[in-house]
C-alpha cells in the first residue's frame, strides 16, 4: 500500500487524517514497547558524563521544539522552525550536524496565514511538532505549515553514516 502524500487541499489533509485513524492502530507497536504506553528510550541521570550536550546553534535556524533520538542513540533528530535536523551525538559535548531537511511553509499559505490575521513575523512558518520513529525505516513528522498542518514520512539512510534524504512536500 503507498503511503498517502500531501497536497495543499483540504481533501488530502482529510486522507491523512483518515489513514492516521484506519491503518496505524492496525500497525503492530514498536519493537520494545511490549503493547504499552510510551516508554522512555533512554534514562541518563543528570550529571552522567556520557550524554553532556553542548550547546548547538546553527545560523538561521531556531524554535527548536521537538526531539528523538535514534534507537543507537548516536543520532538527535530535531524538529526546528521549517527544518528538521539530524545531529550526530556519537562525541559526548560535540553535536555535529550530520544533515538538515528544510521544509518551509509555501508563500501560499503564508499568505493564507497572515489573512487569518496571524503574524507573518512570527506565525506564519512551519514549525515541526511531531517527530517518532514510524518504523526501522522511516520517521514520521508534522509541521504547522502557516495554520495549515501537514504530516510527511522521511525516509531514514540505510547506513548510520550516510545523510537523510530530502523528504518534504511543500
Amino acid at each position: 500500500m503507498a503511503l498517502p502524500s500531501l497536497g495543499q487541499d483540504s481533501w488530502s489533509l482529510l486522507r491523512v487524517f483518515f489513514f492516521q485513524l484506519f491503518l496505524l492502530p492496525s500497525l503492530p507497536p514498536a519493537s520494545g514497547t511490549g503493547g504499552q504506553g510510551p516508554m522512555p528510550r533512554v534514562k541518563y541521570h543528570a550529571g552522567d558524563g556520557h550524554r553532556a550536550l553542548s550547546f548547538f546553534q546553527q545560523k538561521g535556524l531556531r524554535d527548536f521544539d521537538t526531539l528523538l533520538l535514534s534507537d543507537d542513540g548516536n543520532t538527535l533528530y530535531v524538529g526546528a522552525r521549517e527544518a528538521v535536523l539530524a545531529l550526530n551525538i556519537q562525541n559526548p559535548g560535540i553535536p555535529r550536524l550530520k544533515n538538515m531537511i528544510p521544509w518551509p511553509a509555501s508563500e501560499r499559505k503564508k499568505t493564507e496565514c497572515a489573512f487569518k490575521k496571524k503574524s507573518n513575523e512570527t506565525q506564519c512558518f512551519n514549525f515541526i511538532r511531531v517527530l517518532v520513529s514510524y518504523n526501522a525505516t522511516h520517521l514520521y513528522a508534522c509541521g504547522t505549515f502557516a495554520f495549515s498542518p501537514a504530516c510527511t514520512f522521511i525516509p531514514l539512510p540505510p547506513s548510520r553514516n550516510s545523510k537523510i534524504p530530502s523528504c518534504c512536500p511543500s
